[in-house]
């Protein structure tokens, strides 16, 4: 290696290791997790949803704790979440029973991941889980699960992915 190639990669070494020593710092594993990792899950729901024709601008994203869970809000039209539950093959779940495995797996991670307002009357709740087909990325990305909750009056809807392992 030259030696201006290994001082360069010896700087990015330190340089990655202060941002993420300042990053613990500032504010614990959760915030760090949340702070590198956000920017991606915006642009994977974003290239997902794509995928199934729905062209959406999540307005806020945010990582949950240091799990491979994220969440991010964004303005989806009825129209939108047709395409949606046609394309990625998604369940409306919060018309299951309550003791139904997949409604209330979806339930939960609504309250979770968006918060306990999300889980109202009026808010319809779509789910796909165990990693369906569906849910891979043209870069080999795939989400577990997908669960949306989304508020018709408003056009709002909270989008709470979890990235799969492997």
């Amino acid at each position: 290696m030259n030696p201006e190639r290994c001082a360069g990669a010896i700087v990015g070494a330190l340089f990655t290791r202060s941002a993420i020593v300042g990053l613990l710092a500032l504010g614990g594993c959760d915030r760090s997790w949340d702070v590198l990792n956000r920017g991606a899950l915006r642009r994977d729901l974003e290239q997902l949803c794509a995928m199934h024709g729905v062209t959406i601008r999540t307005s806020e994203c945010r990582m949950i704790g240091a799990t491979r869970d994220g969440a991010c809000s964004a303005q989806l039209s009825r129209e939108d979440i047709q395409r949606l539950v046609k394309g990625i093959g998604i369940v409306r779940a919060d018309t299951l029973s309550e003791h139904d495995p997949v409604g209330l797996a979806a339930r939960r991670m609504v309250t979770t991941c968006c918060s306990d307002s999300w889980t109202a009357e009026g808010v319809e709740i779509y789910s796909a889980f165990e990693r369906p087909p569906s849910l891979r990325l043209a870069n080999g990305t795939a989400f577990e699960h997908l669960v949306i909750a989304f508020r018709p009056q408003e056009n709002e809807a909270c989008l709470c992915a979890s990235y799969a392992y492997g």
